[in-house]
């Protein structure tokens, strides 16, 4: 989406020869067109540079995304009026708002959205991006030598800024501001404590570039390309120890050392490395579009609530230098009252308190002072240092000094007193059993199984317990009957769990001007019940037809190996060859499977009647490498 169509689009510094050169205007100095164009371009260049280097880049303001309702063409992006610095310190104005209905993109970028699949159902990634564009307006008269064509004759006098929206399938690369985002976490992501030596600046520097030290070592740079996820530019965590004096440091080594290595432009030298152009531009969100195939193409899901998930967690922002002072202030209101960070700790009682003399904030050296120790009472008596208790629960406690080992607290004459541990009475004896069991505990017999009599005293090998004249007796096993026909429609080998053939049938496509028929061989449907539904041709490939099949299978997903033999069939009515294949898996679900075959010929079927015929054969067997 853009607001101009140009014919000749220009880029930042498209005819940029050396930005540090400016015109050095002298008495009686001819000027031509360079001059006027060096000139803007040494200025423009400072003004991007300026805002590049200081401000950074991102939204400004407005460019909202929103996902709405676009009638029955589906769903539809719409971008709010807005502007963003670009990472080249361009500024682009988004003037009104813009729409594209998602549909209409899929259709026409098919190869695009085929190469960009993933995932089942099919989900793909689409990324909004704003740039800036210059279109060549306002055309006047030139003077000329005669005889010149009419596009000759007239030249652009201006050149208007306007912007460009895409939908593409990477993001630009922002390695300047994952890296920002990585530094700050990396700063503030352990919580400032003393330790004990404390941390010197040298230690604290040291920690630092060995947390950066994959790009600060050019022979192992980091493999994860930004725009797949961000890159991990900071490991670990600030060390223990670090407290806010060694927060400028931190911020002097960003400035002079990890910033340049992660900026949009590297250097502000005049022969720096332009931006690369796909690059130059912000990141408005990311759109994940679940799809669905359609005999035109890819479409928007229906089958989906939210077809399309809008993510803008990468997406840069700016913020004005009023909203941080806001803030800052803000958070300064916040700290009012907050305590001093090395306040004396008090370790005895009867201290009086002290407002302290150190000039930090809330003075770090005052103390509270401590209350005069009260005199124990109730159970205890004596002081903090030596307690005594003197009784239990208001019960006095006679008990200075056990006589000897192995006494207790009784309870005798109103007080505890230590006495000796009276013997334990003998242990009563067990009853014997009764019930299902009979005898004494340590010769018990079982006599009955839940009251039904047991009389089975003498068992011989491989006999049973049954159920005779209301006792339990041993008998004899009785010899195996015939095994019960197997149940259910299947071939198999071996046991009906380790293969079995579900369905089979012969299918007949008839193909007339890119509309297909299908029939079955018996007409009533294939072994399996298997079944063919409507065949489709598909239209951007007339080489492929979709055949969908469909059979009937008890409990389909027990075995979940299945297996789809096709074999073509050639007749006197074949006009070409072709090539059967399995599309995708074999889905199992209930009493049925679905799978769809895929007819490859090799000629175009767009007009004219043909006639195409395979076999179907389907089995499934059981997974048996695991235990």
């Amino acid at each position: 989406m853009t607001c101009c169509t140009p014919s000749n689009p220009l880029g930042p510094g498209a005819a940029a020869t050396d930005t540090c050169k400016r015109v050095n205007y002298t008495l009686g100095m001819l000027m031509g067109v360079d001059d006027f164009v060096q000139d803007q371009l040494y200025a423009g260049s400072r003004r991007r540079e300026l805002a590049r280097e200081l401000l950074g880049y991102g939204t400004v303001h407005g460019l909202a995304v929103v996902i709405e309702a676009d009638g029955d063409k589906g769903q539809r992006v719409r971008v709010t009026p807005g502007m963003a610095w670009l990472p080249s310190g361009t500024p682009v104005c988004v003037e009104g708002e813009q729409c594209a209905n998602l549909n209409d993109w899929l259709l026409a970028n098919g190869a695009t959205v085929d190469a960009g699949l993933s995932g089942s159902p099919a989900s793909f990634s689409a990324y909004l991006v704003l740039s800036h564009l210059q279109c060549l307006t306002d055309q006047v008269p030139i003077p000329g030598e005669p005889c010149r064509s009419d596009d000759e004759l007239m030249a652009p006098s201006r050149i208007a800024d306007s912007f460009r929206l895409d939908l593409r399938t990477l993001p630009p690369a922002q390695r300047e501001e994952d890296a920002l985002r990585d530094f700050v976490e990396w700063l503030l992501g352990t919580e400032l404590v003393a330790t004990s030596p404390a941390l010197d600046e040298a230690g604290f520097v040291a920690a630092l570039r060995t947390a950066a030290q994959d790009w600060l070592n050019p022979s192992s740079p980091p493999l994860s390309p930004p725009w797949l996820a961000p890159a991990d530019y900071l490991e670990g965590s600030i060390p223990a120890g670090a407290d806010e004096a060694l927060f400028r440091t931190a911020l002097r080594l960003w400035v002079t050392e990890l910033r340049p290595l992660w900026m949009a432009r590297p250097d502000c030298s005049c022969n720096a490395t332009p931006i690369p152009p796909l690059d130059d531009a912000v990141l408005l969100a990311r759109l994940e579009l679940a799809l669905v195939a359609t005999a035109d193409g890819w479409q928007l899901s229906d089958a989906v609530a939210d077809p399309v998930t809008v993510d803008e967690s990468r997406r840069p922002v700016l913020l004005t230098l009023r909203m941080l002072q806001e803030l800052l202030l803000r958070w300064r209101d916040d700290r009012d009252g907050e305590p001093g960070n090395s306040v004396l700790a008090e370790t005895s009682f009867g201290l009086p308190s002290s407002p302290g003399s150190s000039l930090e904030y809330a003075r770090a050296d005052h103390t509270h002072g401590s209350p005069t120790l009260p005199a124990l009472g109730g159970d205890l008596s004596g002081t903090l240092d030596n307690v005594l208790i003197d009784s239990l629960q208001g019960v006095p406690l006679a008990a200075p000094a056990p006589i000897t080992e192995g006494q207790v607290l009784t309870f005798s004459a109103g007080q505890w007193q230590p006495r000796p541990l009276p013997a334990a009475p003998p242990p009563a004896p067990l009853p014997d059993l009764a019930g299902d069991l009979t005898g004494p505990v340590t010769n018990n017999r079982l006599a009955a199984l839940q009251g039904v009599p047991l009389n089975a005293p003498n068992p011989a090998a491989d006999q049973i317990l049954r159920f005779v004249n209301g006792n339990w007796v041993a008998v004899d096993l009785p010899a195996p009957g015939p095994a019960p026909a197997p149940t259910g429609q299947f071939v198999g080998r071996g046991s009906a769990e380790d293969f079995q053939i579900v369905a089979a049938g012969e299918v007949r496509v008839t193909l007339s001007n890119g509309q297909g028929q299908a029939q079955m061989v018996p007409a009533a449907g294939g072994y399996g019940d298997l079944r063919s539904l409507t065949p489709r041709v598909n239209k951007r490939q007339p080489t492929q037809v979709l055949i969908p099949l469909r059979a009937a299978v008890q409990n389909a997903a027990e075995l979940p190996n299945y297996i789809v033999k096709l074999t073509p069939i050639w007749q006197e009515s074949t006009q070409f060859g072709f090539a059967p294949y399995l599309l995708e898996q074999v889905k199992a679900e209930g009493k049925r499977i679905d799978f769809t075959v895929l007819l490859l010929a090799a000629e175009q079927i767009v007009e004219g009647e043909f006639q195409l015929a395979f076999q179907v054969e389907v089995s499934r067997f059981a997974d048996r490498s695991s235990p």
